[in-house]
């Protein structure tokens, strides 16, 4: 271990670590790094590769410079919802090897003092920090994120992400470690008991990244699993292993340079399906982190019994919409956010609920139509002032649902207010980039069972009755999952109403947004993300963090000395 240069990076980075524990001590939002774009990011657009043109069709080792097995299987077969095929090609090794080599280096990491560990972990993340223009580009290319999205989501605010769980990790195993002598009462205090209590990482940490944030859901979970001791295996999405290829890639690097084993940290970039599922019930794994699929899910939770399963799995979120006393900055608020990044995030408003009397504003009454046209006619404003889509819809990474959007079933003509389609930029032709498709549907049809219809299509489901559209609500909930509700109202009665929905469905509740801050934002260091049942994944709680450690004690019963 190479303890000198380890201490200059602690001595480096102690401020922002102190900083870090006083964010999530007191639950106050804290940027560490800059949220304004340098001018340099400012100037790319989706049609500038850059740096990423350098890594397409070639064959991407996560250690150059370093010995590799040529004989491995590649695989590869990204393709930027911008256009390009990227031919970025990963060799894949046997798992069962992985986790042998993750357990042999688990013996020097665990053994570290915590404090070394978050040293090292922290000059990773300065490091990853000094590669934002490509991540950048990255998240652009792979989840098909707009400029602005994709310097914060895939670059800066993953980096917060990682500090956040380095931070916690740090304070929590801190507090931990403690020596306690009591007297034993029976033998006329002449006799004692000492009692050493300490955490140990619970074992091997399998993470399952998803596409539209690979770094901003995985960091979280790559830094608290290597902080905790864990060493790691990540499975990216077939469709991003980049952002977590290029990642590993300067950790494994950092680590060497630490006079560590670099195989504290793999990855596996099999597409396999049944390779993947392998991985999951194999003994060594302890601790599974998955985003994606509530169906695969489900099968971790049955299957993979002998560890412990975090899961994110979110469907859209609904807004409820009763009353406000700022309906401009209500219609405002709300067309960014189906706007930005054509709403494919889980947290999206992208279900809309309100009731046959309309929406009470200062304004009057407004019906459901109204509102319907008027959230139209800001949308269309947006698109005015930012029509590229590196922009602000960035380019729909699902193809599935980048066909169903372009194809709007017959049955749907009547309801359409706002007919969606190609977005047609010179410099991004080949984009998959879609308006949004806004639906007006009555009461016949809302009442009903609603359809999962895919971004970037958004139905505004018009109920008869208030009871209805909270019972609509909850169905919506409870199928898909949603991390979070919008409510718009005045009324307290109406607000303690849906608070108590949300908190018996462990939903994030975001009340009367209509500012510049938006329902799915999530403030790093002071907001949870997730963490419902029965996945129970949420980053920013205590439980994403202390199930990665595990608790010893060791009694000692001895002399007082005299």
């Amino acid at each position: 271990m190479n303890a000198v240069q380890i201490e200059t990076w602690r001595h480096r980075h102690a401020n922002r670590l102190e900083q870090a524990k006083s964010a999530i001590s007191a639950r106050i939002p804290w940027s560490p790094f800059d949220d304004q774009m340098p001018a340099g990011i400012l100037q790319l657009t989706a049609g500038t590769l850059g740096r990423l043109e350098q890594l397409i069709g070639t064959s991407l080792a996560l250690d150059p410079g370093h010995e590799t097995d040529l004989s491995l299987p590649e695989h590869g077969g990204e393709c930027s919802p911008y256009g390009p095929m990227l031919n970025i090609r990963y060799s894949v090794e046997t798992f069962a090897s992985q986790a042998d080599k993750a357990l042999s280096a688990m013996r020097v990491w665990a053994s570290l003092p915590h404090t070394v560990r978050s040293s090292v972990l922290l000059e990773c993340v300065s490091r990853l920090h000094a590669q934002t223009e490509l991540f950048t580009q990255v998240g652009m290319h792979i989840s098909g994120h707009s400029l602005l999205m994709a310097y914060h989501a895939n670059a800066i605010h993953a980096q917060a992400r990682a500090i956040e769980s380095i931070a916690h990790l740090d304070k929590l195993q801190s507090e931990s470690r403690l020596n306690v002598e009591a007297p034993l009462q029976d033998t006329h205090n002449r006799r004692k008991l000492r009692r050493q209590f300490s955490t140990h990482p619970v074992g091997l940490s399998l993470i399952y990244t998803e596409r539209t944030l690979p770094t901003w859901n995985g960091y979280a979970s790559i830094f608290a699993s290597l902080a905790a001791g864990c060493p790691v295996i990540v499975l990216p999405h077939p469709g991003a292993v980049l952002p977590l290829a290029l990642t590993i890639q300067i950790i494994r690097d950092t680590l060497r340079e630490a006079g560590l084993p670099p195989d504290i940290l793999q990855m596996n970039a099999s597409p396999d399906s049944q390779e993947r599922r392998a991985a999951a019930q194999h003994p060594a794994v302890r601790l599974i982190d998955y985003s994606g699929r509530r169906d695969f899910a489900n099968w971790l939770h049955t299957n993979a019994g002998q560890a412990r399963v975090l899961a994110q799995t979110g469907g859209s979120s609904p807004v409820i919409l009763h009353s406000t006393d700022d309906y401009h900055g209500l219609i405002r608020n709300l067309a960014f956010g189906l706007c930005s990044y054509s709403g494919q995030l889980c947290t999206s408003p992208r279900r809309l609920h309100l009731s046959t009397l309309g929406i009470d504003t200062p304004l009057g009454t407004i019906a459901p139509e109204q509102f319907g046209q008027d959230l139209t006619s800001a949308i269309d404003q947006l698109l005015d002032e930012q029509p590229a889509p590196s922009q602000l819809l960035g380019a729909i990474v699902n193809v599935q649902h980048y066909e169903h959007a372009l194809h709007i079933p017959q049955e749907r003509a009547s309801q359409i207010l706002r007919l969606g389609g190609p977005v047609e930029w010179p410099q991004e032709s080949a984009a998959r980039a879609l308006s949004p498709t806004l639906l007006l549907i009555p009461p016949s049809s809302s009442d009903a069972a609603q359809d999962e219809l895919p971004p970037p299509i958004t139905p505004i489901y018009v109920h008869s009755n208030w009871q209805m559209l909270l019972d609509a609500t909850k169905e919506q909930i409870v199928r898909e999952h949603a991390l979070g509700i919008a409510l718009y109202a005045m009324d307290t009665h109406v607000v303690e109403e849906v608070e108590r929905l949300a908190f018996e469905h462990d939903s994030l509740l975001s009340v009367n947004f209509c500012g510049s801050y938006y329902p799915s934002q999530c403030s790093i260091f002071a907001d949870i993300h997730g963490g419902k049942d029965p996945y129970n994944s949420g980053f920013n709680t205590p439980q994403f963090y202390s199930g990665r450690l595990k608790w010893r004690e060791k009694r000692e019963e001895t002399e007082v000395s005299v």
